[in-house]
């Protein structure tokens, strides 16, 4: 059973963990890395998937290829960044993580060896992929043909997770909220060139989850807008899984595609790659109102 998941954190302290723990760890994927974290109660899914999105995108950590996943490791810059700022984090955080890396270290060398991926092909048929592994060169590999649940309930097996519990683990953040509270949360209001924004945004693992919800959430964005006056109110449903965001908003259709060259449908729209509010939605609208 997983750890219960650390509370949120802010910014900074996410990317300095995230850069302390590949320091010392070395190169790893992002499942490593999260049980890493996970075991050792220093920060949430979440989190860390908000993270390596936004040290990669600003070259502080580096994504390479592996067979195994994306191996994910901090650049000169992101070196530098730690050694600037790493004062800011605890001391007792710190030296555990310093003191437990190196058993974790030779775990995930070994583990890097032999590498399992899942994929689908043209036919809708799920492939496991087994591959020895030299270095990032994958030696030897098999394709095995399985089920996606009887696969998923094998990996949970092997890796001593229950599926239906980390499900839960994960979803709890998002999944027992009201309509009103995902609207409202993380909510922040701009001013732009004379337009008032409304911007609340929910990270999950599983937006498709929550657009089940989608009349609901826009209905409470609706009188949102009406008590508070905005002449827009945007609900970012960030999917980290997906690595995009499921936009919800009320207002111009006509804003929305021009600030984002996408085609909503039904006052919703997914756009690909946008994880940020502060760094890619709100700049979006900037520069479309002036």
């Amino acid at each position: 059973m997983l750890p219960s998941q650390p509370a949120l954190l802010d910014e900074t302290d996410r990317k300095l963990y995230t850069l302390l723990a590949l320091r010392e760890l070395g190169g790893c994927t992002h499942t490593q890395l999260l049980y890493f974290m996970f075991e050792n109660d220093i920060m949430s899914y979440f989190d860390l998937a908000l993270a390596l999105h936004e040290l990669v995108d600003e070259g502080q950590l580096v994504r390479t290829n592996h067979p195994l996943d994306y191996l994910y490791a901090p650049t000169s810059a992101g070196l530098e960044t730690l050694s600037f700022f790493i004062n800011r984090l605890p001391h007792s955080k710190v030296v555990l993580i310093c003191d437990r890396a190196p058993a974790w270290k030779q775990r995930f060398q070994r583990e890097k060896q032999y590498a399992a991926k899942v994929t689908q092909n043209a036919s809708g048929e799920y492939v496991v992929q087994l591959n020895l592994v030299e270095g990032n060169v994958a030696r030897l590999s098999i394709d095995l043909p399985v089920p996606e649940h009887a696969m998923a309930e094998r990996m949970a097996r092997i890796g001593g997770v229950n599926i239906k519990e980390l499900g839960r683990q994960l979803f709890s953040t998002a999944g027992g909220k009201s309509v009103e509270e995902l609207v409202s949360s993380d909510f922040k209001e701009f001013h732009i060139a004379e337009q008032n924004l409304g911007v609340g945004q929910v990270t999950c693992i599983n937006s498709e989850h929550l657009m089940e919800r989608k009349d609901d959430l826009l209905k409470a964005m609706r009188r949102m807008r009406q008590e508070h006056g905005y002449d827009m109110v945007i609900l970012m449903l960030t999917d980290v899984l997906q690595e995009g965001t499921q936009l919800l908003y009320i207002g111009s259709d006509e804003v929305i595609r021009n600030a984002f060259a996408a085609e909503p449908k039904d006052n919703s729209v997914f756009l690909p790659g946008v994880m940020s509010r502060k760094k890619q939605v709100i700049p979006m609208l900037t520069t479309l109102w002036g």
